[in-house]
């Protein structure tokens, strides 16, 4: 039964997991390219602005002072994209993050309350809605 082709040879197997893995990173390639992974880091001076035109949809920044938020690349906004934003206290902490009138917010998150402490991330979740030309924020999560 050794001949039959119902069986793999070792060769066959080898092959196929040569195959395998080079199509994996094809694939991660690709994901990359298109902004399916990766983060950007994003100045504070004078303010943090969010470039969504970029292909990535998770972004950092670390604060330093009290800033104000900002999203360009408007003509690059695709309906309901979703974007996170890592928000870190610098060396003193306690900065404060205030969105433009591009962000509008719901019942239930009526305002960007950051983490006090210094060193400290926080989670900030967008989504960018076409038809108001708006990014609602959907979600906060503090204290990484």
């Amino acid at each position: 039964m050794s001949g039959s082709a119902d069986y793999a040879t070792r060769q066959d197997v080898l092959r196929m997991q040569e195959q395998s893995s080079e199509l994996a990173e094809r694939v991660a390639i690709e994901f990359r390219n298109h902004g399916l992974s990766g983060i950007t880091t994003v100045s504070e001076t004078p303010n943090v602005v969010v470039d969504i035109s970029l292909p990535v949809l998770t972004f950092a920044v670390t604060l330093t002072a009290d800033r104000t938020l900002s999203f360009i690349g408007g003509s690059a906004a695709i309906d309901r994209r979703k974007i996170i934003l890592e928000v870190t206290q610098g060396t003193t902490g306690g900065w404060s993050l205030t969105p433009d009138s591009s962000v509008v917010f719901g019942s239930d998150i009526n305002m960007i309350d950051l983490s006090f402490n210094p060193g400290v991330t926080d989670v900030l979740g967008f989504m960018y809605i076409r038809s108001i030309d708006k990014y609602r924020i959907v979600a906060i999560s503090h204290g990484y």
